[in-house]
C-alpha cells in the first residue's frame, strides 16, 4: 500500500497541508497544496475550459505533482486540484 486517504477540513488557498507519517522508524513529512484555477467562463466551450485547466496544471511548478482534480460545484467560478511536493533526493 502507498496511499492512504485523509480527510481534511477546507483550507485556505495556498496554504500547505503538512503531514507527517511514522512507517516502522522512520518519519515521513508529506506536503499538500489545493490550488484554485478559473472555471466558470461561459463564454468559451467545456472543452476549452479542460484545455486551459490542462495548461495550468503541465505548467504547474515542477517540485509539486498533481494529486487529484475535485469536481466544480454547480456555478462554480473555480476547480480546485490538490498536488503533493515532490521529495528532494
Amino acid at each position: 500500500m502507498t496511499d492512504l486517504c485523509i480527510p481534511l477540513r477546507d483550507f485556505g488557498d495556498q496554504e500547505i497541508a503538512e503531514i507527517q507519517i511514522k512507517v516502522g522508524n522512520k518519519l515521513t513529512k508529506i506536503n499538500f497544496r489545493v490550488e484554485f484555477f478559473k472555471w466558470d467562463d461561459n463564454s468559451i466551450s467545456h472543452e476549452k475550459r479542460i484545455e486551459n485547466l490542462k495548461y495550468a496544471i503541465e505548467s504547474y511548478n515542477k517540485n509539486w505533482e498533481l494529486v487529484h482534480i475535485y469536481n466544480p460545484r454547480p456555478g462554480s467560478k473555480y476547480i480546485q486540484a490538490m498536488f503533493r511536493q515532490r521529495p528532494v533526493n
